[in-house]
């Protein structure tokens, strides 16, 4: 008997699948009969790309799909997966978007930044000013003393 089914291709973690047609007493990874496309889980969203045509032509000769394989092609019928060019294309925008987006985030930390730094300078100069109040203000302290003694002395 025929089976119509999904090869998993690809590394670990990183699942990929042909459509092939093959032997159903034979393991999914031995020879098939005919690579009918492939099915990429992994992009957002799934791309299914498949020869209708073939495999309503194995169907006729008698083949059966997987019950997996059977959702995915009543998925295809209604439209529910994007074309391998539109995938390639948000593949392609996704990068370029998040490169803007990053951009924007640096933008605003940079602005939140600059929003934070002109207090902080601003209690730095008042700082820095009160530190040279402050010996002025000693030095007036201590010749106020010194007067003081003297007006005693003089009495």
């Amino acid at each position: 008997m025929l089976k119509i089914r999904l090869r998993r291709m690809g590394s670990r973690h990183r699942p990929f699948y042909r459509v092939v047609v093959s032997d159903s007493r034979r393991t999914p990874l031995s020879a098939a009969l005919d690579e009918l496309g492939y099915y990429d889980p992994r992009h957002s969203p799934s791309v299914f790309k498949v020869d209708m045509e073939k495999v309503d032509h194995w169907i006729s000769k008698g083949a059966q799909p997987s019950e997996t394989l059977s959702k995915l092609v009543r998925k295809a019928r209604k439209g529910g997966f994007v074309d391998d060019a539109a995938a390639d294309d948000a593949a392609a925008e996704a990068p370029a978007e998040e490169k803007a987006e990053k951009a924007e985030a640096t933008e605003e930390k940079k602005d939140a930044d600059k929003k934070d730094a002109e207090p902080k300078a601003e209690a730095k100069a008042e700082e820095a000013s009160a530190a040279e109040e402050a010996p002025a203000a000693e030095e007036k302290a201590d010749e106020a003393d010194g007067e003081q003694a003297e007006d005693k002395g003089e009495a």
